[in-house]
């Protein structure tokens, strides 16, 4: 339930969703951000700050308000076109 992504500064991204076994939330960060759920745009919290990442290491932090133990974990990068 309400996936959140983390960052080292605090700066998150909630979506505001309860999902089931095989859903799929994405978060763009890009010049045009949004959440989907399943490829469909998704509420998120209105608090929520999209921010970029760092060259090289970056420290995310996945949460939920609940439900995280059943939570499949990937993060993938994109890096956006030049």
């Amino acid at each position: 339930v309400n996936p959140t992504v983390t960052n080292a500064d605090g700066d998150y991204i909630k979506a505001i969703k309860t999902m089931a076994d095989g859903d799929v939330i994405t978060m763009y960060t890009g010049a045009k951000p949004y959440v989907r759920y399943n490829g469909v745009w998704c509420p998120r919290d209105m608090q929520s700050e999209f921010f970029t990442l760092d060259i090289g290491s970056n420290t995310l932090t996945l949460s939920a308000t609940s439900g995280i133990d059943s939570l499949t974990k990937t993060i993938d990068y994109q890096e956006r076109y030049q």
